[in-house]
């Protein structure tokens, strides 16, 4: 069973995600920010991890850098979805970092299908046992 790790300060947006995809049969833990979510890295292996690009505390670019230095293994693993795709600095960031993205708002089919798809092209190395 895949496990997915949400991050996004909204907690209605992030619980409603979390549903959906234990629905289709995914374990799913849930963090309000990168910090909360660099602490759950510690202890569990996830094989796809969801995070908001702009939260308080530690956000989205800062989870992406911290993960690069510490766990560079886990950045294959990275979904964004962010509501800040008109401001050109934030389009800019999401193409250096070379991550695929979802525009907010989104529909749940829509986040079901691009997680279903990573996860089915992701290299089996990468995959939590």
């Amino acid at each position: 069973m895949p496990r997915i790790l949400v991050m996004d300060d909204e907690e209605t947006l992030r619980e409603l995600i979390a549903v959906a995809l234990r629905l289709d049969g995914h374990e799913v833990d849930t963090a309000s920010d990168g910090g909360s979510g660099l602490e759950m890295l510690k202890g569990s292996c996830y094989d796809l991890i969801i995070t908001d690009l702009k939260m308080p505390g530690l956000d989205g670019r800062g989870f992406f850098l911290k993960v690069m230095e510490e766990r560079p293994e886990l950045l294959e693993r990275l979904l964004f979805v962010t509501g800040d795709t008109v401001d050109m600095d934030s389009l800019k960031l999401l193409k250096e970092m070379n991550r695929p993205f979802i525009e907010k708002p989104f529909t749940i089919n829509r986040i079901k299908k691009v997680v279903s798809g990573l996860l089915a092209t992701g290299r089996p190395e990468v995959r939590c046992r």
